[in-house]
């Protein structure tokens, strides 16, 4: 019975928008023409009707006007009619999930802003204040904090099994690193390198290096920073010591501990994973919102003496 209360509602809202460009008004003995009436002025125009069905199966209808837009910038920043609507869609759907927004909300919304407290002073210092009344402003941040918090509670319900797509279809590694140790040993000008080098590498073999006093420094370093000079590392084993010339002596590389090539774990990566596919999960939300709605977008003009919000029930 809902549905089809809904479906004659959109068929006789929908009559209500459909005019062809060619269309007159029919002439009447009662039309009221422009000189009877007066001047008149535009003080708002109806850019977008949103019809939805709530959870109860009320049908809801909402309206975008042209100063809504506009007054929506009241936080400095720019939004198109999309947005505005999307926000709107967002609200009307809040019920799904019997959020009810508080004053401690609001609060916490405009201190992320900077903008302090919800109170009279602090919102006309800090906004445009477009508004009527603190009421009007006030219940914008309501609809504006409903619709992020349905937002945030259909995302949650989605970012897990997102998370876990992405994790098994974009895999990362730890790559292979070494814990290597480099100690030094000058060159002795009383014997020839070859030979200094002959006694370095017997002292490894004899475990018996004491006599060099060596200081052992750690190099860690992992296996793509590997120059092709010392490509040598990667054949070396845990506890292994090698010899090689450098400029004014020796180094002396030794393998403390190798850590294989590692698959990432998903709980070390899920928050990296979710800021990835957040913008997505956002998109796919507002696509159901709008494939759940019925948006209008009036090709006519429609004054309106007062804040579309004033018309909503």
């Amino acid at each position: 019975m809902t549905k089809i209360k809904f479906i004659c509602y959109i068929f006789i809202l929908t009559t209500s928008f459909v005019y062809t460009q060619d269309q007159q008004p029919s002439e009447s003995p009662n039309q009221v023409t422009e000189d009877e009436f007066g001047d008149l002025e535009l003080l708002d125009m109806i850019e977008t009707e949103i019809v939805t069905l709530s959870e109860e199966g009320d049908i809801k209808t909402k309206l975008v006007t042209f100063k809504d837009i506009q007054d929506r910038g009241f936080d400095g920043g720019k939004y198109d009619r999309d947005f505005v609507e999307n926000e709107m869609l967002g609200h009307a759907f809040s019920d799904k999930f019997k959020i009810v927004v508080t004053d401690d909300m609001i609060t916490k919304m405009l201190k992320n802003k900077n903008m302090g407290d919800v109170n009279l002073d602090s919102l006309i210092e800090n906004t445009n204040f477009p508004f009527a009344s603190v009421q009007s402003l006030y219940e914008q941040l309501k609809t504006i904090n409903s619709s992020r918090e349905t937002k945030s509670a259909e995302a949650h319900s989605m970012i897990g099994e997102a998370v876990q797509e992405y994790y098994e279809s974009h895999p990362e590694y730890d790559e292979t690193s070494y814990d290597l140790e480099i100690a030094f040993v000058p060159f002795d000008k009383n014997k020839s390198n070859e030979a200094v080098k002959t006694e370095l590498e017997n002292g490894i073999k004899k475990q018996n290096l004491e006599k060099y006093n060596l200081v052992w420094l750690p190099a860690p370093i992992k296996q793509s920073e590997i120059p092709e000079s010392r490509k040598f590392i990667k054949e070396m084993v845990v506890g292994n010591m090698t010899v090689k010339e450098a400029p004014d002596g020796f180094d002396i590389y030794r393998m403390k501990k190798i850590r294989p090539q590692r698959l990432k774990g998903l709980q070390e990566r899920y928050w990296d994973i979710a800021n990835i596919v957040a913008p997505d999960i956002e998109n796919k939300i507002i696509d159901r919102w709008r494939h759940s709605s019925i948006i209008f977008h009036p090709d006519e003009i429609y004054p309106i003496p007062f804040n579309a919000s004033e018309l909503e029930g």
